[in-house]
């Protein structure tokens, strides 16, 4: 996750001093968070923070810092649900996966840069199996106080006539590992029960996916034999409306924001590159995007 540090407005110091106070007190226990909820959630979890409390020393009729509201639902949260719904063997389906990725760490070689045809077979049966069990149940959390939260959260989206966005946060965005797109995202996702559990299911049968344990073997990922970690994030998209009328009637504009140009490496010139629609379109380079610079002097340069 990478902060935009250097803000060319009054409160650039603010920023900075609020940015390095948080990210101090909240890296001791950021590993830990991350193991149960994942690096996307803990930077997510780290950069709301940083927003609520830089929000205080700011103009708010000018403008403001925010993080879409989101929901993490833990690795062990998902492998108990795993745990309790039936696998198309006589096993439950956790004890299934866990069975299939001890014959996919026997039979991946460890100095092969490529995934063998025998373990592409073996990630099709557990992502099988993970397909399965959501399919037959609808996702839920086994602690009541966590399950009234999810439910919560789909009720207050649906209220708001708000979509989704189911994410991936496993073990991608450290600092060890980015593994971008490897994982999937479902985007669009209407904020019910049922397809909210189908586009988790989506998700983490990703992390068993071939571009994901293949990025990872590219990248010579230490931990790729380890047991994966399976949590998942829900974000309410911004700008986004459950209504077609809606939506409609107000494109919305996304963009990404540089601390510096991304190809040249010139520190002190935020970059912007915005689009209309939704922000997938400006990440992956599929549709035409406007490109703006800001220097020291607070001129746009288009």
């Amino acid at each position: 996750m990478k902060y935009l540090v250097k803000w060319h407005y009054p409160s650039a110091i603010a920023f900075s001093l609020i940015f390095v106070a948080l990210h101090a007190k909240l890296a001791n226990d950021f590993e830990q968070y991350a193991q149960q909820y994942g690096y996307k959630a803990a930077h997510l979890r780290e950069l709301s923070h940083i927003a609520s409390a830089l929000n205080k020393k700011l103009d708010k009729s000018s403008y403001a810092f925010a993080v879409p509201s989101f929901l993490p639902i833990s690795s062990q949260e998902i492998e108990r649900f795993l745990a309790s719904t039936q696998s198309t063997s006589d096993e439950n389906t956790l004890e299934a996966v866990q069975k299939e990725w001890a014959a996919f760490r026997a039979a991946q070689p460890r100095e092969s840069n490529v995934l063998t045809p025998e373990s592409k077979m073996i990630l099709a049966r557990i992502r099988d199996h993970i397909e399965h069990a959501f399919k037959a149940t609808p996702f839920s959390i086994d602690n009541p106080t966590r399950n009234a939260s999810f439910l919560a959260f789909l009720a207050d989206a649906q209220k708001r006539n708000l979509l989704l966005m189911i994410r991936s946060t496993g073990r991608e965005d450290s600092t060890e590992l980015a593994n971008a797109g490897g994982n999937e995202s479902v985007a669009a996702v209407l904020p019910t029960r049922e397809t909210v559990s189908q586009a988790i299911a989506t998700v983490i049968a990703s992390y068993f996916g071939e571009r994901s344990l293949t990025q990872r073997i590219i990248a010579q990922d230490t931990r790729l034999f380890d047991t994966p970690l399976i949590p998942v994030l829900l974000q309410v998209m911004i700008g986004e409306s459950a209504s077609v009328t809606a939506a409609t009637k107000s494109i919305p504009a996304s963009g990404v924001i540089f601390s510096q140009e991304a190809q040249a490496g010139t520190p002190g010139v935020v970059q912007i590159q915005s689009s209309w629609g939704h922000n997938e379109g400006v990440v992956n380079g599929i549709v035409a995007i406007d490109t703006f610079y800001i220097g020291a002097s607070r001129i746009i340069h288009p």
